[in-house]
């Protein structure tokens, strides 16, 4: 379903193209802060642990009507190591921290756009979308103790993950010039069964085409 969803949304891309009126591509760079939400896995606790993150990407707007874009888009996004908490019970056991390293995440994605486009120097949207991401995540390393006491050095994270997400979520682009805007959002991912988060975003978009 997530892929029949997602080639939906391309093939609108496709054959709408021709018919479109406007068309405009940006250069966005900016920052995104992570929030996790209650965890079902080992790879939903990243944005716990890895957190704000610096992206870079570029995403086309291509106008349907005076009201909706559809959006492709391509992000890389480099993930800073936070730290690591352990949660649980109390028990003997426990992995203590001692340093990580930084994650990498590529988002690729087409969103549809509902946006006032007649405003110019604040426009509010909507968008609905899904796309495919692909996950890097770093290694935390640290060491075993058991009441207290050094038991044995263990790393742990690592992991590489790849899947289908959807995505809903809110923002406003913020006219600086004819060429630079502000792009303030937050957007909600889901696979639907073991990654779920939310991405507070703050970039500056770049127009080298329109």
């Amino acid at each position: 379903m997530k892929r029949y969803i997602f080639l939906i949304i391309v093939s609108a891309l496709i054959f709408n193209s021709s018919a479109l009126s406007q068309s405009t591509i940006e250069v966005l760079a900016g920052m995104h802060y992570p929030v996790g939400f209650p965890k079902v896995s080992g790879i939903n606790t990243f944005e716990d642990y890895w957190k704000p993150s610096l992206n870079i990407g570029v995403r086309a707007k291509i106008q349907l009507t005076k009201l909706i874009n559809i959006s492709p888009s391509v992000f890389y996004n480099h993930y800073f190591y936070h730290g690591y908490y352990y949660y649980g019970p109390s028990f003997e056991e426990v992995f203590v921290a001692s340093s990580g390293e930084s994650s990498d995440i590529f988002r690729f994605m087409a969103e549809l756009q509902l946006i006032d486009q007649s405003a110019y120097l604040v426009r509010p949207y909507f968008e609905i979308g899904s796309g495919y991401v692909v996950e890097k995540q770093g290694i935390i390393h640290g060491k075993m103790e058991n009441l207290g006491s050094f038991e044995y050095l263990k790393d742990i994270g690592g992991l590489n993950n790849n899947y289908f997400v959807y995505n809903i979520g809110v923002g406003g682009i913020v006219a600086l010039s004819n060429d630079f805007c502000l792009d303030v959002s937050a957007k909600y991912y889901s696979n639907t069964t073991d990654r779920f988060y939310l991405l507070y975003n703050l970039s500056i978009a770049c127009k080298i085409f329109n």
